[in-house]
């Protein structure tokens, strides 16, 4: 609305806005001073479903993992079992065909025995230390059906043995055979950091002896 008056010969122009009705809806063609037209968005897809996207099927993941354990005399008889607590060395391989599981191959190794000489003539005592190494030919690992960081795991399996006596004797092949539990901690998209805790029963001769291990490893995965 416009109003004009004329006071003592002056010409007074009086603007009146009506104020715009916040719930008014947008009107085509009117836009503001100084803007160009644009064309409205079209409207939004419908939303999708999680159900209908696509999966891709698992392929599995290699792995190469290096270990260092601890190794325990539990039971039977030696030379199968163990005399004394030793510090080793291992390394295990595998590929996860599936999510939940892998196979894999294992070797290790620590000290198996202890056997100290004493040299009259020297007047001193010597020890020599007999080693056990482990070749499990295959195993098979079953992990927990659980999301995240954190990959627990159990597994069974066997191969050979392989003892290197520490008095002069040969050496001597049997079989061994593995129980296992533990877990990987997923650091990065391709390393783990982990324990496990293996029992183990080793055939030598005609004895058989069973031992434990504790091992902390980190595993490269591709």
């Amino acid at each position: 609305m416009i109003l004009s008056a004329v006071h003592g010969g002056l010409f007074a122009l009086t603007l009146i806005f009506t104020p715009p009705n916040p719930k008014a809806g947008p009107s085509e063609g009117v836009y503001a001073v100084g803007s160009s037209g644009v064309a409205p968005l079209p409207p939004p897809p419908p939303p999708v479903s999680p159900s209908t996207i696509a999966r891709g099927s698992w392929r599995g993941i290699g792995w190469l993992a290096v270990s260092l354990h601890g190794t325990g005399p539990v039971a039977g008889m030696s030379p199968a079992r163990p005399s004394l607590i030793s510090l080793g060395g291992g390394v295990e391989g595998g590929w996860r065909i599936r999510q939940w599981l892998a196979l894999g191959a294992a070797f290790g190794r620590q000290p198996h025995e202890l056997y100290r000489e004493y040299d009259p003539e020297l007047l001193a005592t010597f020890s020599y230390r007999g080693f056990m190494s482990a070749l499990d030919v295959a195993f098979v690992r079953v992990y927990a059906p659980i999301r995240g960081r954190f990959d627990p795991y159990i597994d069974v399996g066997g191969g050979l043995s392989f003892f290197n006596p520490a008095r002069d004797r040969p050496n001597e092949i049997g079989a061994t055979v593995r129980a296992g539990a533990g877990f990987d901690i997923w650091v990065s998209r391709t390393m783990t950091l982990g324990a496990s805790g293996i029992y183990r029963v080793n055939f030598i001769d005609t004895t058989v002896g069973q031992a434990w291990q504790a091992a902390l490893n980190i595993g490269l995965h591709w």
